[in-house]
């Protein structure tokens, strides 16, 4: 099994929901800060178990009774030990890599967002630009209206003062 709580597979981590996170304001560094948590609790039941495992055998090969007896307890308890190692290693070995997806998507989500933040930028600049395009035409239209106005009341005042 993998060392993520049994309410939160994969899936769930890289889909940003966790157990069930929707709404979250940031699912996603949620989800990695409980993988995360696991990996360190995971590491951290790997190194007690190993300085347990040291601890037994040096009392085992204290033991007084048959040396040979003590090496074969010592033997068979070594080999579990190291199966248990060996399952502690795999299972961090999963949350590694279940790590570095989760990484590989939140740098994803954050390219996604700053292209998404740059076309905004840019519709609303092309926006802008259209509506003091439209702005510039407006008031030059209303120019040539004046000047229109002005020229034919200049064209009356002539022909009035001529007559």
């Amino acid at each position: 099994m993998s060392i993520l709580t049994a309410n939160m597979s994969t899936k769930d981590v890289l889909d940003g929901l966790g157990s069930g996170g929707k709404g979250e304001a940031f699912p996603r560094r949620k989800a990695m800060r409980r993988l995360q948590s696991s990996y360190n609790d995971e590491v951290n039941k790997l190194l007690s178990e190993m300085a347990s495992n040291y601890q037994s055998l040096l009392e085992a090969a204290a033991l007084p009774g048959d040396s040979t007896a003590r090496a074969h307890d010592a033997e068979t308890f070594h080999i579990s030990a190291a199966l248990r190692v060996k399952t502690h290693t795999e299972a961090l070995v999963r949350a590694g890599r279940e790590l570095l997806l989760l990484i590989a998507a939140l740098k994803r989500d954050r390219c996604l967002a700053q292209s998404a933040a740059m076309n905004a930028a840019v519709d609303a600049a092309r926006s802008s630009a259209a509506n003091a395009t439209q702005d510039a035409s407006d008031s030059l239209d209303e120019l040539a209206s004046r000047v229109d106005e002005l020229l034919a009341s200049l064209e009356t005042e002539y022909y009035v003062s001529m007559e």
